[in-house]
């Protein structure tokens, strides 16, 4: 019984540390309501809104994320580690995920995070900004009914898994600028074309 405590008090100190070590001390989280009465979650870092996620409200068929929030440019969505929920803050707000078919993201964002929009199963329209220059991991993870993607010519990453399991079709044409594609980036993508 001892050695249950010792190890869990152990582990329990090791995971404090680890947050004081490696979270970010300038960030600092926010919600705000949108015009159309949706409720965001985001994270304040250099003057600009990251890491943004759907908090509350009701949407419709088209995800519009917005370009500021509390006056800062929104530069990242989705969250930027593992976290089940992707775009989705909380488990409440996962059940809408296939009735999404449409997603729009401002010309702000740089960056997709982790899961953003993985298992919208409903998902089959998304215009990629120009001013993105990466997609997280599993980003679009089995969005099945994504049939095609532009990718923007200042497009630096496409992380691994990215769009595993999507249904992109046809052929892709990659910008010149991208320097890295993550391991199995397309994987089970199977009515892609070309090399």
């Amino acid at each position: 019984m001892k050695r249950k405590i010792l190890i869990t008090t152990v582990a329990f100190s090791i995971m404090i540390l680890c947050n004081l070590i490696f979270s970010n001390h300038n960030a600092k989280a926010y919600y705000e309501t949108d015009s159309n009465g949706i409720q965001w979650y985001y994270d304040v870092t250099s003057n600009e809104a990251r890491n943004v996620r759907l908090y509350s409200g009701s949407y419709g068929t088209t995800l519009t994320i917005p370009n500021t929030l509390g006056g800062y440019p929104v530069t990242s969505i989705g969250p930027s580690s593992s976290n089940s929920y992707g775009i989705f803050s909380s488990s409440s707000n996962t059940s809408n995920r296939s009735k999404v078919n449409t997603v729009v993201i401002p010309n702000t964002v740089k960056s997709i995070g982790y899961y953003t929009f993985a298992y919208m199963y409903g998902l089959e329209s998304i215009e990629l900004p120009d001013s993105l220059e990466e997609i997280g991991i599993d980003a679009f993870y089995n969005c099945q009914k994504l049939k095609t993607i532009n990718f923007p010519s200042n497009l630096k990453s496409i992380k691994n898994y990215a769009f595993g399991y999507a249904g992109l079709e046809g052929s892709l044409n990659l910008p010149s600028n991208l320097q890295e594609i993550g391991n199995y980036a397309f994987y089970y993508c199977t009515k892609l074309t070309g090399n």
